[in-house]
C-alpha cells in the first residue's frame, strides 16, 4: 500500500518540490538545497521571482549572465511553456501512472519514478532533442483506450453533446458533421490498427535517413569538436527533432493514402 501510494504521488510530489520548494525555503536549508542541486535551486528562485506566470508560455527575459538557466523539467513546463498545458502534461502522467499501478507493470513504472527524479535536476521533459519515454508510455495507453471498439461505440465521440439548454429546446453537436468527424476517427483507428508495424517501420526509416542526411551534409559547418558548446547541443536538438518530424509527416501521408484506397475500392464494389 505504501508503496503504492509513493508510486501516486512522484510525479505531482516532483513537481511541487520543483515549483514551490524554491520558493518557500530560505536560509540554511535554501543553501543545502542549492549546493546539491548545483545552483539550479537559486536559479529556479531566480526565475520564479522575476518571469511572469502565463497560460500558454512565455519567452524569458535577459539574464545576468549565460549560467542562468531551467534545469527543472516541471519549472520549465509550468514558466516557459504555460500554466494550461503544464496542467494538461500533469493530468496525462498522472493518469499513466495510475493505470499502470493498477495493472502492477513494476518495469514500466520503474523507468517512469527514474525520470521523474531526473526531471528535477534536467529540463528534457520536454526538450524535443532527447525523447521522453514517459510520453511514449501515454501514447500507448492512449492507444489502448481508443482501440477499444467501445470507446467508439459507447464513448464521447458516440454522445450528442449539449452546448446549451433552454427548456426543451438545445443546441448539440449531434450534427451530420459531427458524424463524419466520429466516422474518420474510426478510419484512422482502423488503418493503424491493421497497418501499425508497416507505419512503425516507416516513421523509423524516414527519421534515421533524414537524420543522416542532414548530419552528412552540415556536420562540418556546426561541429567543432569543443567540449561543452551550447550551440553545438542546439545542432544535435534541431537535427534529431527535423528527423522526428518528418517521420511523423510520412506516417500521415501514408495514412492519408491508405484513406484514399480503402475509399476507391468501396467505391467500385458499391458500382
Amino acid at each position: 500500500m505504501v508503496e503504492k501510494v509513493i508510486l501516486l504521488i512522484a510525479y505531482p510530489g516532483c513537481a511541487l518540490i520543483s515549483i514551490v520548494g524554491p520558493l518557500v525555503t530560505s536560509g540554511r536549508l535554501f543553501q543545502i538545497m542549492d549546493k546539491v542541486l548545483h545552483n539550479r535551486w537559486a536559479y529556479s528562485y531566480y526565475y520564479l521571482t522575476t518571469e511572469p506566470v502565463t497560460l500558454f508560455g512565455t519567452r524569458f527575459g535577459e539574464t545576468p549572465n549565460d549560467n542562468y538557466m531551467i534545469d527543472s523539467s516541471f519549472l520549465y513546463s509550468f514558466l516557459q511553456i504555460g500554466v494550461i498545458p503544464f496542467l494538461i502534461v500533469t493530468t496525462l502522467m498522472i493518469g499513466m501512472i495510475c493505470y499502470y499501478v493498477r495493472n502492477e507493470k513494476k518495469t514500466e513504472l520503474a523507468i517512469i519514478i527514474s525520470f521523474c527524479v531526473l526531471g528535477l535536476s534536467d529540463p528534457f521533459f520536454f526538450n524535443l532533442s532527447y525523447k521522453n519515454l514517459m510520453f511514449l508510455f501515454v501514447g500507448e495507453l492512449l492507444y489502448f483506450q481508443t482501440s477499444k471498439p467501445y470507446w467508439f461505440n459507447k464513448g464521447l465521440p458516440a454522445k450528442e453533446i449539449c452546448i446549451l439548454r433552454c427548456g426543451e429546446r438545445r443546441i448539440s453537436l449531434d450534427t451530420p458533421f459531427y458524424g463524419r468527424i466520429k466516422a474518420g476517427l474510426c478510419r484512422v483507428r482502423d488503418i493503424v490498427t491493421d497497418r501499425e508495424n508497416q507505419l512503425l517501420v516507416l516513421f523509423l526509416g524516414i527519421w534515421v535517413i533524414v537524420t543522416a542526411i542532414i548530419l552528412a551534409c552540415t556536420w562540418s559547418v556546426h561541429v567543432t569538436g569543443a567540449v561543452d558548446r551550447m550551440e553545438e547541443w542546439e545542432y544535435f536538438r534541431r537535427v534529431l527533432s527535423t528527423g522526428m518530424f518528418s517521420g511523423i509527416f510520412g506516417v500521415v501521408i501514408c495514412i492519408i493514402a491508405y484513406w484514399k484506397k480503402g475509399g476507391m475500392v468501396k467505391d467500385e464494389n458499391h458500382a
